[in-house]
C-alpha cells in the first residue's frame, strides 16, 4: 500500500516546477513561466492571476492522474470549478477554494465522491483514509515548504497527503508550491511539526 500511494504523480501549481523558488521569491513573475500555455490559461496575464490560487487544483490534478491516467490542465480545472462557485473572481483577485462548491464540482464534472472536514480533522483520520487508498487534500500554512519556520497562522494553502510512517511518526505530502528538489514531492515531515502548520481542515476524496 505504501508503494501504491507513493506513486501518486506530482504536479506543481506552476507549470515549471523548477522555477517555483524564483516565482515565490519574486525573481521572476509567474507570467514569465515558459510553460504557461500547458496550464490552460489563455494569456500570461491570466496565468499570473490564477497560478497563485490553484494549489487545490494542482492537488486534484495529481489525484486525477493517479485514478484515470489523464493529465488535466490546472487552470482549465480551476475555471470549470469557478462555474460552480469554487472560486470567486474579484477584479484582479481570486477568492477560494471554497470547499462545498468544490465537492459539487467533483461530483458533477468528474464523478468523484468527496467529504468536507471544516474543523477537527485529526491525523488519525487522515492516516486511516490513506491506508484505505483514499485521498486527503488538507489545509496548511504555505510556510510548510520550509518546516523550520514558525508559521504566522495555520491554513491558507492546500497540499495532498500521500502516506504516513507510524514507526517514525512522520507524514508524507505533495506540496504544489514546495521548493524544487527540497519540499515538493513526497516531502516527509514529523507529525509534531506538521501540527504547527495544519489547520484541522481538509477534503477527503474517494
Amino acid at each position: 500500500m505504501t508503494k501504491l500511494l507513493r506513486q501518486i504523480p506530482y504536479f506543481s501549481q506552476w507549470e515549471s516546477a523548477e522555477l517555483v523558488d524564483e516565482i515565490i521569491e519574486g525573481t521572476i513573475k509567474a507570467g514569465e513561466d515558459p510553460r504557461w500555455k500547458k496550464s490552460g490559461a489563455n494569456t500570461p496575464a491570466e496565468y499570473e492571476l490564477w497560478s497563485w490560487n490553484v494549489c487545490g487544483m494542482a492537488c486534484l490534478k495529481m489525484i486525477l492522474m493517479r485514478k484515470f491516467g489523464k493529465e488535466y490542465k490546472t487552470i482549465e480545472l480551476a475555471k470549470k470549478c469557478e462555474e460552480y462557485g469554487g472560486y470567486i473572481k474579484k477584479g484582479k483577485a481570486i477568492d477560494g477554494l471554497f470547499y462545498e462548491p468544490f465537492i459539487i464540482f467533483l461530483k458533477k464534472e468528474l464523478k468523484l465522491k468527496a467529504k468536507v472536514f471544516k474543523r477537527f480533522l485529526t491525523l488519525w483520520r487522515i492516516k486511516r483514509e490513506l491506508k484505505k487508498g483514499n485521498y486527503f487534500i488538507v489545509s496548511v500554512s504555505a510556510s510548510i515548504r520550509k518546516p523550520v519556520h514558525t508559521p504566522e497562522h495555520k491554513g491558507g494553502h492546500l497540499v495532498l497527503m500521500t502516506w504516513s510512517d507510524d514507526e517514525r511518526k512522520t507524514l508524507f505530502l505533495h506540496n504544489p508550491s514546495g521548493f524544487f528538489g527540497e519540499s515538493q514531492e513526497n516531502c516527509e515531515i514529523a507529525e509534531k511539526d506538521f501540527k504547527r502548520f495544519f489547520a484541522g481542515r481538509g477534503i477527503l476524496v474517494y
